[in-house]
């Protein structure tokens, strides 16, 4: 997996980044992955990350939630366009139904 470093990050950002990261229980890396992720919209936004501080992620305060939304649609439906392209395949004849084993395993649970 890629690395992706930071040089020379102002101290008052790096503080504002530790402290976000301590409110929601995460490292300060996996924080500025999330962060990152928001603003490219390759994660859905959260509810206002580290809005007690005043400071939100740039796809949270500004319009791009939209644009967020659209990208995590557009992604989505990508994903589903990639699963109809697949080969379809035929089960076996006297396969048991998906749904009777699904409940079956529920029934096994309890």
């Amino acid at each position: 997996m890629p690395a992706l470093q930071v040089k020379d990050c102002p101290a008052e950002t790096y503080e504002l980044l530790r402290e976000c990261s301590a409110r929601e229980n995460r490292s300060i890396s996996q924080q500025t992955l999330t962060i990152i992720e928001q603003y490219l919209g390759v994660r859905a936004p959260e509810a206002a990350p580290c809005s007690d501080a005043g400071h939100l992620a740039p796809a949270v305060a500004s319009n791009k939630p939209e644009m967020a939304e659209l990208s995590f649609l557009a992604r989505r439906q990508r994903t589903f366009e990639r699963i109809n392209s697949l080969p379809s395949f035929d089960l076996p004849e006297g396969f048991d139904d998906t749904a009777d084993l699904i409940a079956a395993a529920r029934e096994e649970r309890w």
